[in-house]
């Protein structure tokens, strides 16, 4: 079980968090008779997250050497990713094409770290980034062209703030993973539960406001400015 009672509270929190937009926006996907495979996407990045913090919370930070936690961590940023490429431009094929490479990558981490299991090998943070990178940058950039093009509100840069502090912990986590951590290990498990909360709020606010994807929930005012 977690020591750090504010890094488990935290966690917890974004754990709730996680999961209430995970139902709210398969609802919508389901309100919207599966026409949006952004919140089915967005939904399914959630609920990765959310079981990511439970895992840790039980297993403490020790969970994050399992090979497998590689391959399942990948699914959160390419979710979000691939949603923003289908919300954005829902008549352009650009979300099937990312999906494609995504899966790709994520099979080649799963090579990498699960077939190989090599804890020494180069291959390791390099198949992670492969992954990690251009989802954190698509992350970023998309919602921020989207709403420099006017294709979304100005609410859309909460998502790229959101993904800007996602990519940030993708990095620092996946050196500890490599046995290659850029800080000091305890500082990186210290920081990272406030991180991941305040990547939560930002990415709830990007999704929930702009109204070019946002859900029906009744109290939620889309901002269209």
């Amino acid at each position: 079980m977690m020591e750090d009672k504010i890094g488990a509270a935290l966690l917890l929190l974004v754990g709730i968090v996680s999961l209430a937009m995970h139902m709210v926006l398969m609802r919508e996907y389901r309100r919207r008779e599966y026409t949006t495979p952004c919140h089915a996407l967005w939904g399914a990045s959630f609920f990765v997250l959310f079981v990511s913090g439970v895992l840790i919370i039980i297993y403490d930070w020790s969970v994050l050497k399992e090979p497998l936690v590689p391959v399942v961590a990948a699914l959160i940023p390419v979710g979000f990713a691939a949603g923003l490429y289908y919300a954005v431009w829902p008549d352009r094929p650009y979300g099937r094409y990312y999906l494609f490479y995504a899966l790709a990558g994520i099979i080649f981490i799963a090579i990498v770290w699960v077939g190989i299991d090599d804890e020494e090998s180069a291959l390791n943070p390099i198949s992670v980034m492969l992954v990690h990178i251009p989802s954190g940058l698509s992350m970023v950039l998309v919602p921020a062209i989207a709403a420099r093009k006017q294709l979304a509100s100005g609410a859309a840069y909460f998502f790229s703030a959101g993904g800007l502090c996602m990519s940030l912990g993708g990095v620092l986590l996946a050196f500890v993973e490599a046995d290659k951590p850029i800080l000091e290990v305890d500082t990186i498990h210290t920081v990272l539960p406030l991180l991941l909360v305040i990547v939560g709020v930002l990415l709830v606010l990007g999704i929930l406001l702009p109204k070019r994807w946002n859900t029906s929930l009744a109290f939620i005012e889309p901002y269209t400015s």
